[in-house]
């Protein structure tokens, strides 16, 4: 098994919370950064993974809107685990600055669709060169359900990462829900076109945390406790519980789910 983090940035990114817990069940994880200024941070990250010693780059730089450096990061990812890729994480999301906060109706439409490509359309980019590492030999109808086979030994899976800002107004938010909406509906096309080639793709909508990204959100802090005073749990979801979850859908335990939007935030999506 191997996978492929997109979106790491430093210790408080959600991505690497997600590959600290893919590494712990076994997984050789490599992770790509956005940037060179990140890349250091990524690298003193790495080095405290313990599966992913042998692979020749357990760090890549990689902007995701640019369709010949993610080339380049899946020919490298190739090398490092011999033509099979078992999981990919998007944990993409980037608005431009002032973006995030300003009226809506104020958008420009670089602002706009910015956001979209980056947040977005980032998502399909990443699934169209991974397809081909990820794709289950085509299984035949007379094949026997009890009969093991490489199509059931592998259960490959996409999995990115959305809000509740995609479906309800949260205040600040603004560009980046709609682009959230988008990434989730994408998540269901892309599963509807993916499922015949055994590949799934999942979505974990979570609540408020202190991320890189969230630094841009309006009274981010104000949103978070509304959150966790507004849930049913009535605490903090931690980026670990985050985490188990991915490592759940990236899992074999998990071949039956795709196309889904599943929502970890303590039951706050639920309540009035």
């Amino acid at each position: 098994m191997s996978a492929l983090i997109f979106g790491v940035a430093n210790k408080w990114s959600l991505a690497w919370s997600i590959a600290r817990a893919w590494d712990a069940a076994g997984t050789p994880v490599i992770m790509v950064c956005r940037s060179e200024r990140e890349r250091a941070s990524v690298d003193n990250l790495a080095q405290t993974l313990k599966h992913n010693k042998q692979l020749q780059a357990p760090v890549l730089t990689c902007d995701a809107t640019d369709d010949k450096q993610l080339a380049m990061v899946f020919e490298q990812a190739n090398e490092s685990f011999q033509g099979e890729l078992n999981s990919v994480l998007h944990g993409i999301a980037a608005a431009p600055p002032g973006a995030l906060g300003k009226p809506f109706h104020q958008l420009t439409a670089k602002e706009f669709l910015s956001t979209q490509e980056v947040s977005t359309y980032s998502l399909l980019a990443i699934a169209r060169h991974a397809i081909p590492l990820m794709a289950l030999p085509c299984s035949t109808p007379s094949s026997s359900p009890s009969s093991p086979s490489s199509a059931t030994t592998r259960s490959p899976s996409i999995t990115t990462l959305s809000y509740i800002g995609a479906n309800l107004v949260a205040p600040g938010y603004g560009v980046m829900g709609v682009a959230k909406a988008s990434l989730e509906s994408s998540v269901r096309y892309l599963a509807s076109e993916l499922g015949p080639q055994g590949i799934r793709v999942n979505c974990i909508s979570a609540p408020p945390m202190k991320t890189l990204s969230a630094r841009g959100i309006p009274d981010f802090h104000a949103m978070q406790a509304r959150a966790i005073d507004g849930s049913c749990l009535q605490k903090p979801m931690s980026p670990d519980e985050i985490a188990s979850y991915a490592t759940f859908l990236a899992s074999s335990q998990a071949s039956g789910i795709t196309g889904q939007v599943v929502t970890v935030d303590g039951g706050f999506n639920c309540m009035l």
